[in-house]
């Protein structure tokens, strides 16, 4: 078992509980905005290796690693994030203060009243 899963087609009810049981996020994409799944991964407090293709324009690049859509860069930064247990950790930490500060629901909302008036 190489310990890799990919899955497809969840129940919404199962996906927290998938995002709990992993170690680390990565979303290899060429072109995509800001997808809810970077956000979900986020708000779980998983580490996320992501591709050039997302918009993450302001987030700390040393704790959430955009790199080449390349499968040797893929392979490095995951060796690299999973060999430090104080990197993953700070990683963790990092993506769920984000999720929780910059994307709560409550920010959001009060964004989008602020645009209305």
């Amino acid at each position: 078992d190489s310990g890799i899963h990919i899955f497809t087609d969840l129940a919404q009810y199962k996906v927290a509980e998938i995002y709990q049981a992993c170690d680390l996020f990565i979303l290899p994409s060429r072109s995509e905005g800001f997808p809810l799944s970077i956000l979900e991964a986020m708000a779980s407090g998983l580490p996320i290796i992501t591709t050039g293709g997302i918009y993450l324009d302001s987030v700390d690049k040393r704790l959430v690693k955009i790199i080449k859509s390349e499968v040797s860069e893929i392979k490095k930064t995951i060796r690299e994030i999973v060999n430090d247990s104080n990197l993953i950790s700070k990683m963790g930490n990092y993506s769920r203060e984000i999720a929780v500060s910059e994307f709560a629901w409550n920010k959001s909302i009060s964004i989008l009243k602020y645009e209305k008036n």
